[in-house]
C-alpha cells in the first residue's frame, strides 16, 4: 500500500506578490490614461456623427423645394458653444395684410452710410417694423435690402462672401423713387422647428472656433463676424442641396467658401492656443486636440465630411488640414 502524501500547497512569497502589484501599478500608470482619451475621443466623435447626420437630413428636407430651410445652432446661454440644433424653415415672403400694402422712404445717408428711410407704410403687418437679419425689397425686382434699424434700409453687405450683391454700391444700384409708394415683399429669418438634437456627454459644437471661409479667413479671424457672438446660427440649403446661406448676429451671407464646425469638448469651448500640459487636457483650444473634431460642408454640394483635428497644429488652420483635403471646394 502507497504511503498518502500529505497535499502541499505552495503559496506567493511576499516577493512575488511585490512583483504582482509592481506590474499592476505600471499597467495602470500606461494603459489607463490611454482608455481615458480613447473614452473621450469616441464620445466626440459620435457626437460629431450625430451633427453630420442631422446636417444631412437637413439639407435632404428641403431638396426640391422652393423654400430654402437648414438647421439652428443655438448657444447655450450666454456662452460661445452650441448644444441643441434646431431645423430651420424660412417663412413665406410676407406682403402685407392687404394687397396692396405699399410703403413710402427716400434715400438719405446715416453717417457715411446710404440708406433708403421708411417715412409712412406697413412693413410687418401694423407699424413699421424690420429686425437685423430681415430683408425687403420693392416692387416685385431690384435687390433685397437689409434693415438696419426698423424704418431704415441698406444695402447688404458686399464682402467676397456676399455673391449674390457682388460688386453693388449705392452708386450703381437704383434705391426705389422717393416719396412714391412701393409694393414690398419682407423675407423674415428662418424660425425654429421640430425637436432638437442636443449633445450629450459633456460635447458641443465650438461656436468661437466654427466659422466660413478660406484659411486666409481663418487666420485673420474674419469668421467671427458669424460665429463666436453669441448669437444663434442658421444653416440654408436650397432646393438644389447647394449650401445657399448663414444667418446670425443679425446678418446674412452668401458664402462662396466652406463651412467649418468644430465638435469638441464643453470644457475647452472658446479657449485661445496654449502649450500642451500631459498632466490637464482642459487647457487650449478645442482644435489643438486630436480628440476634437472638424465638419466641414462643400458650398457648391452641401456635401457634409468629418474628420478629426490634426494635432500638433499652432493654428486653427493647420488643425483643419485633414478636413480641407476631405472637401471638394475649400477654397484652397
Amino acid at each position: 500500500m502507497s504511503p498518502v502524501v500529505p497535499d502541499r500547497r505552495r503559496g506567493m512569497t511576499l516577493v512575488e506578490l511585490m512583483v504582482v502589484v509592481a506590474i499592476i501599478g505600471i499597467l495602470g500608470v500606461v494603459v489607463l490614461p490611454l482608455l481615458a482619451s480613447s473614452s473621450e475621443s469616441r464620445k466626440t466623435r459620435e457626437a460629431a456623427r450625430s451633427v453630420v447626420s442631422y446636417v444631412a437630413r437637413s439639407q435632404n428636407r428641403v431638396l426640391g423645394r422652393a423654400e430654402w430651410g437648414g438647421f439652428w445652432m443655438v448657444p447655450f446661454g450666454t456662452t460661445n458653444y452650441a448644444l441643441d440644433l434646431f431645423s430651420a424653415d424660412m417663412p413665406e415672403v410676407f406682403q402685407g395684410d392687404n394687397l396692396p400694402t405699399t410703403v413710402t422712404g427716400s434715400s438719405t445717408l446715416s453717417g457715411s452710410t446710404a440708406v433708403f428711410a421708411i417715412t409712412s407704410g406697413s412693413i410687418g403687418g401694423a407699424t413699421v417694423s424690420g429686425t437685423l437679419g430681415d430683408l425687403v425689397r420693392f416692387d416685385g425686382s431690384g435687390p433685397w435690402y437689409a434693415f438696419v434699424s426698423p424704418t431704415m434700409l441698406t444695402l447688404r453687405g458686399t464682402g467676397s462672401y456676399d455673391v449674390e450683391n457682388a460688386n453693388q454700391t449705392t452708386l450703381n444700384t437704383p434705391w426705389p423713387t422717393a416719396n412714391v409708394a412701393h409694393t414690398y415683399e419682407l423675407m423674415r429669418q428662418p424660425i425654429r422647428s421640430g425637436s432638437p438634437l442636443t449633445l450629450a456627454d459633456g460635447r458641443c459644437v465650438d461656436m468661437a472656433w466654427s466659422g466660413y471661409g478660406s484659411p486666409a479667413d481663418f487666420a485673420s479671424n474674419v469668421f467671427s463676424t458669424l460665429f463666436g457672438s453669441g448669437s444663434s446660427v442658421a444653416v440654408l440649403f436650397d432646393g438644389t442641396g447647394r449650401l445657399r446661406q448663414l444667418i446670425g448676429n443679425g446678418k446674412r451671407v452668401t458664402p462662396n467658401a466652406a463651412v467649418f464646425l468644430l465638435v469638441g469638448r464643453a470644457d475647452r469651448a472658446g479657449n485661445a492656443w496654449a502649450t500642451p500640459n500631459p498632466n490637464d487636457d482642459a487647457i487650449g483650444a478645442n482644435w489643438q486636440y486630436g480628440d476634437s473634431y472638424w465638419i466641414g460642408i462643400d458650398p457648391l454640394t452641401g456635401v457634409t465630411k468629418v474628420a478629426e483635428c490634426a494635432t500638433g497644429a499652432l493654428n486653427v488652420v493647420g488643425s483643419q488640414s485633414y478636413i480641407r483635403s476631405e472637401l471638394l471646394a475649400t477654397g484652397r
